[in-house]
């Protein structure tokens, strides 16, 4: 688990991170995460976002991403 945070202006924002509610700046939240190995070169992943802005309207934004890793 990590608590994320941005304000406003803190970065430019087409540099944000789009999956972090959306991206842009002024927001915070939490990210979980876990990756399995599930093959010899294989691994599955899992990442859990929940975000929110912290001024203005509160918009909040929860978001599930799956990754599946090959290595050859």
């Amino acid at each position: 688990m990590k608590l994320k945070q941005l304000e406003a202006n803190a970065a430019f924002d087409a540099f944000a991170d789009s999956d972090f509610t959306g991206g842009g700046t002024n927001n915070h939240g939490h990210v979980f995460w876990v990756t399995l190995g599930t093959l010899k070169h294989s691994t599955l992943g899992l990442k859990y976002l929940m975000g929110e802005n912290l001024k203005g309207a509160k918009v909040k934004e929860d978001r599930a991403q799956l990754d599946w890793v090959t290595k050859f």
